[in-house]
């Protein structure tokens, strides 16, 4: 019996004595994690440049080293893509410049050693790249030019390719009517423009890979119609309007071949009209369109009318009726006449100076010293 026991002890202790020296043997199985160990991984997103900036611990492994792998996935989807294989072990950074808008990326490094075993970093999951969409500020509108000023902010996203400036109406499909392919340039104007249209604009950002990035819509009119009053003007007749002060809008319309001044308030009620009844009724020397009428600011009204190759202009009072004016006879016409040339033997006789052009002349009063010599107020012609 004694002699069985100490033959055991005997194996337990050559058992233990190689067991100490497997413990103190170097590692050698390229296949243990210990030997390749992972790297740590950090992802910046770009938004002005487009791009994820990925960041990694250098690899201090035992194991010689092959290569890093940049992974990069969707998540929700199966498939993984290796965006490039880089045999350098001191570089640990790399761009991925491929991201589509609006899209969610993981991306692991994976540290490869010679024998081909493969170690993955953590996941990092990187926020969906927003492409900045240009604001339109303004469309200044000119009735003037029938023109719309158009501005819009600077894009500041990557792959800028152009501004495409597009403009629609109401129900019809919108037409670019600019395209700018520098950057700086912002602002664009848009011609032949025509009134009571409502149009719409919008500035498309496009880059180098076709992506279309638009700007919120503005839209912009002028000489909207508001109401429609009918001016009892003849049909074949060309009126002319007037914003005057007061609020007021005056119509020069023409009824019956003479030129009648209406005016309106702005919702289009009528507040006085009266006819211009000291001018002859047009006949076939007179045009539609040769008269015009202007109220000075202490409102006294002006008419003037062309008639063949002549222009006349009469003044009013504020109430329509014709200004009256004295004038001296030979001492305001003509100052440089003697005493004895102011005499005039037989007839006067007053001449508008045009035969076609007659009723310039109104209620004529001639006197001396005091004493009224003629009077005329033409009450007995016919209109």
């Amino acid at each position: 019996m004694r002699r069985i026991v100490y033959s055991w002890f005997k194996v337990l202790v050559a058992l233990l004595l190689a067991l100490l020296s497997c413990h103190d043997a170097p590692r050698t199985n390229p296949f243990d994690p210990a030997l390749t160990p992972a790297v740590e991984l950090q992802v910046a997103l770009d938004d002005t440049a487009g791009t994820a900036t990925l960041t990694w611990t250098r690899y201090e492994g035992q194991q010689p080293f092959r290569e890093y792998r940049v992974l990069r996935k969707v998540p929700g989807l199966e498939a993984v893509d290796t965006l490039v294989s880089i045999p350098a072990v001191e570089q640990i950074t790399f761009v991925d410049t491929t991201l589509a808008p609006d899209t969610d990326y993981l991306y692991r490094v994976s540290v490869v050693n010679s024998s081909g075993y493969a170690v993955s970093s953590q996941e990092e999951e990187a926020r969906p790249l927003s492409l900045p969409k240009v604001q339109l500020l303004e469309t200044q509108l000119d009735s003037r030019t029938a023109t719309a000023a158009l501005r819009w902010t600077r894009y500041q996203g990557p792959r800028f390719k152009a501004y495409q400036v597009l403009r629609r109406i109401a129900g019809l499909t919108p037409q670019m009517i600019a395209e700018k392919t520098a950057i700086a340039d912002t602002s664009t104007v848009d011609s032949g423009l025509v009134g009571n249209t409502e149009y719409f604009y919008q500035v498309l950002v496009v880059t180098a890979r076709g992506e279309e990035l638009p700007s919120q819509e503005r839209s912009g009119a002028f000489h909207q119609l508001l109401a429609t009053w009918s001016l009892g003007a003849e049909v074949q007749s060309q009126g002319r309007l007037y914003v005057e002060p007061g609020d007021r809008i005056a119509a020069l319309v023409y009824r019956e071949g003479r030129p009648w001044i209406l005016s309106f308030n702005p919702e289009g009620r009528s507040l006085e009209e009266w006819k211009v009844s000291v001018v002859a009724p047009l006949g076939e020397f007179f045009s539609y369109a040769d008269g015009a009428t202007s109220l000075n600011p202490e409102g006294q009204r002006f008419f003037g009318l062309s008639v063949v190759n002549d222009f006349g202009i009469l003044s009013f009072e504020p109430d329509g009726q014709p200004l009256v004016q004295e004038r001296a006879l030979f001492t305001d016409a003509f100052p440089d006449l003697s005493d004895t040339e102011k005499e005039v033997q037989g007839e006067i006789s007053f001449k508008n100076g045009d035969a076609f052009a007659g009723g310039f002349i109104d209620n004529v009063r001639v006197s001396a010293d005091g004493r009224e010599l003629f009077l005329e107020d033409f009450a007995e012609v016919p209109e």
